[in-house]
């Protein structure tokens, strides 16, 4: 089979893997906090989550010595597996350990095997066609995300966890399937198992890298204080709650009309964004935007007032605008500056996640005690704008 012919047959089967895997994921996002607090007081949940992205972190810094010893396939299949059987686990979890148990094991899983699809990705992919590829696989993975709610709050599966849960689970067996027809055969790069440390100090004085990490960090964790912070101000200060909104005849619940339209941009724009990075601007002048967007409509969050679901779809709808540039532009600025042979330093990338879950709590925590919950949102607005002080020094892909 010529190279370029097996080389779309391989992002596509990605694109499949990753719209299967990334809905296999956002179905139990939304109740799985409420499915924990069952087992543990609701102020202790969030220690759960710090766990797993500790946990998470410790895999990521051993996970290129077991690729080289395993390489991606075998590595990708264990993770997947582990991944259906903890659903089916904490699905008929009967005890805090049981629970908290499967949370981490799916959680950690979760994460290892995104970073394993960008081993996949990036073989996969070139320079030239990394926007494209990206944005394309990106726009696949959010309108998993979209259309996750619709079936989350469906009424025939309202308030029952277990179903979700094991929805999930079959979810992922398709995924093995995919993999195990597509790319037992995949040849690994060479991987360089390279110390923790050490791939750190070669980010940092990699200027391109640095900056990459320091702005996924960033996005990560304006990702993290909203989903914590957003659904306690929309819910108990603006006092949605149970509000529902009468559209087409049909009372649907307002949290979900507002989660559904926030989440839009990552869709429409990601695909777009991919393109024009490749053919048409930098990713510099898009990061930029980004930011600015970001920044300044989360700002706004804490100075709106009025309760109305269509005014806080619209600004919430501009903090995910920001978003998406921001998200697009810097994944594909990234793998377009490494290659699958720097496993290590796709590994310091990935870990901007649990890292941001780890420290974003802590400083929500210790600013909502003295500052309140308004002042989250205008702290974070600043953050955002920051993070264009990383952007400006970043040198300009070719």
């Amino acid at each position: 089979m010529p190279k370029e012919s097996k080389a779309k047959r391989g992002i596509l089967a990605i694109f499949a893997l990753g719209f299967i895997f990334a809905l296999s994921s956002a179905i139990p996002s939304y109740i799985t906090s409420d499915f924990l607090s069952g087992f543990i007081d609701d102020s202790r949940v969030g220690v759960i989550y710090s766990l797993a992205s500790i946990i998470g972190i410790i895999g990521f810094v051993g996970i290129i010595k077991t690729l080289k010893k395993y390489g991606n396939f075998k590595v990708i299949s264990a993770l997947l597996t582990i991944t259906v059987c903890s659903f089916i686990g904490f699905a008929y979890s009967s005890n805090l350990v049981m629970a908290v148990s499967f949370f981490i094991l799916i959680s950690v899983a979760n994460m290892l095997v995104n970073f394993a699809i960008d081993v996949f990705l990036e073989h996969f992919s070139t320079n030239n066609d990394t926007g494209r590829v990206r944005g394309d696989y990106l726009a696949l993975a959010n309108i998993a995300w979209v259309i996750s709610p619709i079936i989350t709050y469906h009424p025939l599966l309202k308030d029952n966890a277990r179903i979700i849960f094991l929805i999930s689970a079959g979810l992922t067996i398709p995924i093995i399937i995919i993999i195990a027809s597509m790319f037992r055969d995949f040849k690994d790069p060479d991987y360089k198992p390279v110390p923790f440390w050490k791939s750190i100090g070669e980010a940092w004085m990699d200027i391109n890298i640095k900056g990459a990490l320091m702005i996924h960090i960033l996005l990560q964790t304006f990702y993290a204080w909203m989903i914590i912070y957003t659904p306690i101000y929309l819910s108990r200060y603006v006092g949605f709650g149970d509000e529902s909104v009468l559209i087409f005849g049909t009372h649907v619940p307002a949290m979900m009309v507002i989660t559904v339209f926030m989440l839009l941009p990552f869709v429409i724009l990601d695909a777009p964004l991919g393109y024009l990075a490749d053919k048409k601007y930098g990713e510099k002048e898009m990061l930029a935007i980004g930011f600015a967007v970001m920044g300044l409509s989360t700002i706004l969050i804490s100075i709106i007032t009025v309760k109305s679901v269509w005014v806080w779809c619209l600004v919430l709808f501009m903090t995910r605008v920001g978003a998406a540039m921001v998200e697009a532009m810097v994944d594909i600025y990234f793998f377009k500056k490494v290659d699958d042979s720097r496993v290590h330093l796709i590994g310091l990338f990935r870990m901007a996640r649990p890292v941001a879950y780890i420290i974003s709590p802590i400083i929500g925590t210790i600013l909502f005690s003295f500052a309140g919950i308004n002042a989250l949102f205008i702290i974070l607005g600043f953050i955002m704008l920051y993070g264009l002080r990383f952007v400006f020094v970043l040198e300009d892909t070719k």
